[in-house]
Parts: C-alpha cells; sequence; structure tokens
C-alpha cells in the first residue's frame, strides 16, 4: 500500500522503471553486493511498484490531516488482531478462563508459561482461545507490531517434547512480563523444569454438564417437562466431557418423541456416538505402538476401577509391560489413577 502526500511525489514510474537517481543507486551496489541479492531488490521494487496506492488529492478532500488520520486507519485494519472464534455456549468455562486471567495479570516480570492440559474434547482449545480473546486487545496494535512488547502467545495442541523445547528456547528473546500458554494432551510435557504455571481441565460437575447439555438440546439451561429422566441418563453416560454434552445435546434438539429420546439413549448405551469417538480416537492412535494400545483396549473392557495391583499382576502374566505402559496411557490422559485403582478419563 503506497501513500502519497503531495501531487508532485509520485513514486509508482520510478520504481517501475528504476530510472534516474534509482538506477545510479543500483549501480553502485551492482560493484559491492552479489548480483542475485540486487536482482531481488529490483524486482522486489518493481512488485510495490504495481501495488494499490491512495493519493491526498483523491482523499479527505485533500486535507493532509485527515488523510494522515486515514492512513493510520488503514494501517490500523490492517494489523488488528481478530478475535478467534469460540462456542456460544460457555457452560462451565468461565471460572476457568478466569483462573488464568488472574495468572496473565499476576505483575510479574519473567517470562511466564502454563500449560493447559487435558483428554480431547475436554475444552482445552475453547479456554485458550477464550483467554486470548479477552486480552488481546490490551496491547496498542500498531506499537506492537514496531516495537518490543509484552506479549502472549498462545500454542494450541503441542504433542512433542521438541515442539516445547524450541518453545523454551525462546524464551529469553521475549520482553518480560510476556505470557506463554501450550494447550496438550501430554502429561509428560508438564515435567519441564522451566514450565512456571499447570491449570489441568477437569470435567464438568453434573450440574454444569445437565446445563450444557440442555442448552444444545433445549435451548435453555434445564430439561422440559417429560424429557428430564432421559435427559440426566444421557449426561450420565457423557461423564461430564464438553464435546460429547454439545455433540449429543444437539443431536436431540428439535426432537419432541419420547420414543425417539428412548431409542437413542438405549442405541447410545449400546454405540457410542461415532462424532465424539473420532474426537477422542485421537489420543488413542497418537499412543507410540500396538501394544500400548492393546493395553488400553483391555483396561477399558475389563478392568475399570479394579486395583492396580491386580491389574498388573492380570496382565504381566499375558505378556503386557503393564506398568510403562499404564504410565504412557496416564500421559496421554486416556486413564486416570483414583486412589489404588484405574479409570479411563472422562468415563464414570
Amino acid at each position: 500500500m503506497w501513500f502519497y502526500l503531495s501531487s508532485t511525489t509520485w513514486i509508482h514510474p520510478m520504481l517501475r522503471k528504476q530510472t534516474g537517481s534509482l538506477a545510479r543507486a543500483f549501480a553502485r551496489h551492482q560493484k559491492s553486493q552479489h548480483p542475485k541479492k540486487v536482482k531481488a531488490w529490483k524486482d522486489a521494487l518493481a512488485e510495490g511498484a504495481d501495488l494499490a496506492g491512495m493519493v491526498l488529492q483523491n482523499q479527505a478532500d485533500g486535507h493532509e490531516s485527515k488523510f494522515i488520520n486515514k492512513i493510520v486507519q488503514v494501517i490500523g485494519e490492517k494489523l488488528r488482531h481478530r478475535p478467534l472464534s469460540v462456542p456460544h455456549i460457555m457452560i462451565g468455562m468461565h471460572s476457568r478462563v478466569n483462573k488464568l486471567n488472574l495468572w496473565l495479570q499476576d505483575g510479574s516480570n519473567d517470562v511466564g508459561i502454563l500449560v493447559i492440559y487435558g483428554m480431547s474434547g475436554i475444552g482445552k482449545t475453547t479456554i485458550a482461545k477464550s483467554v486470548y480473546n479477552s486480552n488481546f486487545g490490551r496491547i496498542n496494535e500498531i506499537e506492537d507490531a514496531i516495537s518490543s512488547k509484552r506479549v502472549l502467545l498462545v500454542l494450541n495442541d503441542v504433542d512433542h517434547m521438541d515442539q516445547l523445547d524450541a518453545v523454551l528456547r525462546m524464551k529469553n528473546r521475549f520482553c518480560s512480563g510476556s505470557k506463554i500458554i501450550i494447550t496438550t494432551r501430554r502429561a509428560r510435557l508438564l515435567k519441564a523444569h522451566q514450565v512456571t504455571k499447570v491449570h489441568e481441565v477437569e470435567t464438568l460437575h453434573y450440574k454444569e454438564s445437565l446445563k450444557l447439555f440442555s442448552w444444545h438440546a433445549f435451548g435453555q439451561d434445564h430439561p422440559i417437562e417429560g424429557y428430564i429422566e432421559y435427559s440426566q441418563k444421557i449426561v450420565d453416560l457423557c461423564g461430564g466431557l464438553p464435546l460429547a454434552l454439545k455433540v449429543l445435546g444437539s443431536s436431540m434438539y428439535s426432537e419432541d418423541s419420547i420414543d425417539v429420546w428412548k431409542s437413542a439413549l438405549e442405541k447410545l448405551e449400546a454405540i457410542p456416538n461415532g462424532e465424539i469417538v473420532n474426537k477422542l480416537r485421537v489420543s488413542y492412535d497418537s499412543l507410540q505402538d500396538d501394544h500400548d494400545r492393546k493395553l488400553f483396549l483391555h483396561i477399558a473392557c475389563f478392568f475399570i476401577r479394579k486395583d492396580k495391583d491386580y491389574i498388573v499382576n492380570i496382565l504381566d502374566g499375558c505378556d503386557f509391560h503393564t506398568i510403562v505402559g499404564i504410565q504412557n496411557l496416564i500421559d496421554r490422559c486416556l486413564v486416570s489413577i483414583d486412589g489404588t485403582r484405574y479409570n479411563m478419563k472422562g468415563l464414570s
């Protein structure tokens, strides 16, 4: 984008034809610079000459002060950040976002790193986007583009240690007071010694779950009369997982037949919803080998809420490397330990 402050300052022809003082300057550079570099400069200037411009006489009635304000406005539009898309129904998310905002605004001069972790579909990305949206407008946009300022960097779905290492190596380049938020399904990444804050995203409480399901199924924060029992049973099956509540609630929206609700519940109890399974399968597919995948299936099918020592004894006898395999499942947020018992993440 070119800007002209007077009718005599026409730059386009000079750039396009590269004549006059510009040609003489290039001739000098030919003697001291590599020919390819000079050619790249020429090509860039020629390309710039074809860009659309704004001429003072054609803008703001020829008033330079108004024209300058117009230039600032145009540049601002080019540089302005856009809010990220988040769900319009945020049941159970606001309290989590508020916790992260408190951390962002703690006044620390250090470069802080926070990791949001949890299983697929639990709301990590939604939380990170919401935190970004509520803070991106705090920094002057044009000044950000031309000077060193505190920044908020959000990295979504970091899955490998080398990705985190790359971020940590950059830490000292950020201005003091900058903040970095990382979302991940990998609990093992949290052991990096430079991570200063950890936020584990828990499943929704039952009341929050029923509200979220109801908003998507009925357009209000509670089930309508006659559908309460079926709604409660579906919510129980979701185990507090926001993704499941949204998908299943939306699938029942505008469905007013009790028989259909009953049939849908019976099907859900026998066959999991495909959209939800595909999302959750991301963590399963990311397991490093078939050994861990088979171990997960054995635990999911036969050993939910069983004593962990009992599970280890049984599966070790079946040629599983159970202890290290289960640690890999925990690392992927597929399995959790409740006291002395194993449980599948997101399932009661």
